[in-house]
């Protein structure tokens, strides 16, 4: 201690070596681990790839084969092999397919299929191919409102549809195609505001109802539906008001006010003509 008090500057080059030292190694350990393991899952699959047609063709056999081709899809991403994850992404999803439509009455399999197209889509959406990635999402609603209708009281359904809306209305901005934009906005807007009437004490649902409301107010502003689009951004206002101040702590829920604030603001200061007023 005396010593570092004497050569403060030196002391202070000594530490940072340690930190970037024991970051360094940190990552070099974490970079290790995932080799491993992707090591370890195309092990696995060239064993599935071995097993005998009865074996390989039982229901369990084919699920867990369907997630080693999701996990190792999602891990090819992560270590920056996004070319190699597309084609584990479709071997996942083909089983995935196979076995929901062998089993309706296995929730599981729906459940990971609607999952399975979610995430292509949303791969297929940063690869820039857009159509595709539209027919993959809807197919990922299509499944999880089937899955709503069978089982309304399970709200995570109900969640996993209102992201699929979501992200379908970002592809639908893209594609330039407004009325779709529109469409899957107000579904998720829909969607969570049952679930806040349902489950009040859920903040979850509350900060994506507000972020529903604050999205499809900015559609409408672009949309010049200026008064559709200030009651819906002092919605989202209010809300982000109300969980901000039940967690006085929470810098994101102070964060999420300012915006709503200041899309408020620009409504104030852009003078636009309505578009219902335009003869």
């Amino acid at each position: 201690m005396r010593w570092c008090q004497r050569h403060p500057a030196v002391a202070s080059l000594l530490a940072l070596v340690v930190l970037v030292a024991t970051v360094g190694f940190t990552l070099v350990a974490a970079s290790q681990r995932r080799g491993e393991a992707e090591e370890k899952y195309r092990k696995a699959l060239a064993i599935y790839d071995d097993l005998d047609e009865a074996t390989a063709a039982t229901a369990q056999c084919r699920a867990r084969w369907s997630d080693c081709h999701f996990n190792l899809a999602e891990l090819l991403i992560k270590i920056g092999k996004r070319e190699l994850s597309e084609r584990h992404y479709n071997e996942a999803l083909q089983l995935r397919e196979s076995l929901a439509s062998e089993f309706p009455d296995e929730t599981n399999y729906r459940q990971d299929l609607a999952r399975s197209y979610r995430i292509l889509g949303k791969f297929l959406v940063d690869a820039g191919r857009l159509d595709e990635a539209h027919n993959r999402m809807l197919a990922a609603i299509s499944t999880f409102e089937t899955l709503v209708a069978e089982f309304p009281n399970v709200p995570q359904y109900r969640v996993d549809l209102a992201s699929c809306c979501n992200a379908s209305a970002m592809i639908c901005v893209r594609l330039g195609q407004s009325g779709g934009i529109q469409k899957f906005f107000r579904r998720e807007v829909s969607i969570f505001e049952e679930l806040v009437a349902e489950f009040p004490q859920r903040s979850t649902y509350q900060k994506r109802l507000a972020l529903a409301c604050y999205n499809l107010g900015l559609l409408k502003y672009e949309s010049r539906k200026n008064d559709e689009s200030r009651e819906l951004q002092d919605r989202s206002l209010a809300l982000r008001r109300q969980l901000a101040k039940e967690r006085p702590g929470s810098h994101s829920y102070r964060s999420d006010v300012a915006i709503s604030c200041a899309a408020v603001a620009d409504m104030l200061t852009i003078d636009r003509v309505d578009e219902d007023q335009i003869e």
